[in-house]
């Protein structure tokens, strides 16, 4: 494990196989994921959505998890970016409301 947290930076600027190793390692990390998750229950995230407040979710699939998060009332999709900005948003809720109190 230690050769690969030295090396694989040095590999992603220089080896010329280094997109096919990515695309391997990722599907393996799926399948893995896939294998060890016990049920196929959405991943609760606790973030709300922007447009309606309710709970996003990641559903799983036979390859592993969605890249997208989705609300399960509205059904809007989040990419990863959006995803951060929406708990950004909560936090930052939360933060302002402590300080109120």
């Amino acid at each position: 494990m230690r050769f690969l947290d030295t090396n694989t930076g040095w590999a992603a600027q220089h080896h010329p196989g280094f997109p096919d190793y990515a695309e391997t390692l990722g599907k393996l990390r799926a399948r893995l994921e896939n294998q060890l998750r016990a049920d196929s229950q959405p991943e609760r995230s606790g973030v709300g959505c922007f447009d309606c407040g309710g709970q996003l979710v990641r559903h799983w699939t036979p390859l592993g998890r969605e890249d997208l998060r989705e609300c399960r009332h509205c059904k809007r999709t989040y990419s990863d970016p959006e995803y951060w900005l929406a708990l950004r948003a909560q936090l930052q809720e939360a933060s302002h409301h402590d300080r109120r109190e």
